[in-house]
């Protein structure tokens, strides 16, 4: 079970820390071992899949408990993209409603 310690998101063992990329959309996070802060992989956006993924560092080895932590952040921050993303365009297609007279799509007619 995942917790908010510090604002920083912790399991049982490992630890997601926040690791910015200035030219990705998307943020991305350090699997870091709790006990040794061991970078254990990233947890970033991948696209075909169209949802967060785990990216292991090479000659890692992971149990059911660190697995189930990362499945469950994984699942998290993808339902929290979707539902930014949702937000987001539900507030694009208000804007140009309102701008446009009521009609969708028509902001730029007077």
């Amino acid at each position: 079970m995942l917790k908010l310690i510090n604002n920083q998101v912790h399991g049982t063992h490992i630890q997601f820390v926040e690791h910015p990329q200035p030219k990705r959309k998307t943020m991305v996070w350090a699997v870091v071992n709790k006990h040794d802060k061991t970078h254990l992989g990233f947890i970033g956006w991948f696209p075909r899949f169209r949802k967060f993924s785990f990216f292991p560092q090479k000659n890692t080895v992971y149990e059911e408990v660190c697995l189930r932590d990362i499945a469950e952040f994984c699942e998290t921050m993808t339902k929290r993209q979707r539902d930014k993303r949702k937000l987001e365009k539900q507030n694009a297609g208000t804007a140009r409603t309102v701008a446009g007279h009521g009609i969708p799509g028509t902001d730029d007619i007077d």
